[in-house]
């Protein structure tokens, strides 16, 4: 606002009021006197000016009195305009985030997750019902209170503490210990957290039926499983050169047969990775060794066929696990490269170092290659990227599920890398933690 025209006003008031006073002291003799007398008065009206503003400014109901504030504060009447006009901006601020601040919270409220928003600090700013459910963790009664002093679960603040949310964290409830909980944390504005949190206790308990469905399942079939190959090689062997047309159906019966006890096999290993409890073992698995072990199996298996095996291999490196668990995960990868590649083909398997000072090992093949929408799908149990070629070559969908959870139970994870047409590279990634050197 331009303040010139009324700061031209008041110095003419002041000459307006000083000149007569200089005048009269003038023609008295006493123009000292009268000019200290009327700077006074002038000085105090100044005052009673100012004073009438901050009690104006106090007044909630001087937004709407401006007619007067000419006459009230002279000068300053252009200050308490603009005071006048971020105040009404304010308020009317005030008021639509108040709105917007209730109508979130409401709707967050309402939500069956628990939400939960913790400042820089730790400590709880806002919560919703479920989260005093889940936790126990209320608001207003527990606000400004360190979050971490309030949820006593060990695996939760180390969780809290360590900053990094890239997967959720699963915990009993402490409050309703029978409650599987789901805590995802992500930061926002400076420093702040938003945790949400999320009862899956249903779903735990349908994958709990789901493998022990599979595990009793897989246990039942294999014994009539073994009763039905017994007579069909009892029976093949007593037809042999009698009832030659008999031959083909009970060899494709014999197959079958074979495939369905690697299913049930597969099976019960999937179900035993995914039940048990890893133990702790501090053997060294030498890979070396069993890559060597692996490719010569192979090719023995698949004599005829004319792959060619590449072994480069570091004997100084051992792998800490287990080793069944290591050596069906790793066996799963070369028995897939050589079901997909190509008679003549080259199938590569390395075992070294990697610059973060863990441990890649790696299948590469000539083969057949999968497509980029597939990549993501692999380790799904079942899941065939060409159902007619998985057929064809015996295999189960469920090789690269074993592998992917050998690996997780062994804090490794599965890369793939593949082009149709060119073929493909499995690498298992290991930890530095289970790499061990001699």
């Amino acid at each position: 606002m331009n303040y010139q025209p009324a700061f031209n006003r008041e110095v003419l008031r002041v000459l307006l009021f000083l000149i007569p006073i200089a005048v009269v002291g003038g023609m008295t003799g006493e123009l000292a006197l009268a000019m200290l007398i009327g700077s006074l008065c002038f000085i105090a009206d100044y005052l009673f000016r100012i004073h009438r503003l901050r009690r104006w400014l106090e007044d909630t109901e001087g937004i709407s009195d401006l007619s007067s504030a000419d006459k009230k504060f002279g000068m300053m009447r252009e200050v308490a305009m603009d005071y006048s006009r971020l105040r009404t901006r304010h308020v009317e601020q005030s008021r639509r985030l108040s709105v917007a601040e209730s109508y979130l919270q409401e709707a967050a409220s309402s939500l069956s997750d628990g939400v939960i928003v913790v400042a820089a600090g730790g400590s709880l700013t806002w919560s919703n019902k479920a989260a005093a459910e889940f936790l126990g963790v209320g608001f207003p009664r527990h606000y400004r209170k360190l979050l971490v002093n309030l949820v006593s679960d060990k695996c939760f603040i180390d969780y809290f503490d360590c900053c990094e949310y890239g997967e959720p964290l699963e915990i009993a409830s402490p409050v309703l210990p029978h409650l599987t909980l789901s805590i995802s944390m992500t930061f926002f504005g400076a420093g702040n957290r938003l945790i949400f949190v999320r009862n899956i206790s249903k779903i735990r308990h349908l994958e709990k039926i789901r493998q022990d469905f599979i595990g009793n399942m897989s246990h039942e079939l294999r014994t009539p499983l073994t009763v039905i190959k017994g007579y069909l090689e009892v029976i093949s062997t007593h037809i042999e050169g009698e009832n030659s047309r008999w031959e083909r159906p009970l060899l494709q019966m014999q197959e079958q047969a074979e495939r369905m006890e690697h299913l049930i096999t597969d099976l019960m290993w999937l179900s035993r990775l995914e039940s048990v409890p890893q133990e702790d073992s501090n053997t060294p698995v030498a890979v070396a060794a069993i890559s060597r072990e692996m490719a010569e199996e192979a090719s023995v298996h698949r004599a005829g066929q004319g792959k060619i095996f590449e072994v480069n291999v570091d004997d100084s490196i051992s792998l800490i696990g287990e080793f069944k668990e290591v050596r069906s995960a790793l066996n799963n990868l070369v028995v897939n490269a050589c079901k997909y590649t190509d008679d003549d083909g080259v199938i590569r398997i390395d075992w070294r170092l990697n610059d973060a000072g863990g441990a890649i090992f790696s299948v590469s093949d000539n083969g057949f290659g999968i497509a980029e929408e597939h990549l993501s799908r692999l380790t799904e149990r079942f899941y065939r990227v060409d159902t007619s070629r998985s057929i064809a070559t015996g295999g189960t969908g469920l090789g690269l599920a074993i592998v992917k959870h050998v690996l997780m139970r062994h804090g490794a994870e599965l890369q793939v890398c593949s082009e149709e047409g060119v073929g493909s590279t499995f690498s298992c990634i290991f930890p530095a933690n289970r790499v061990s050197r001699q």
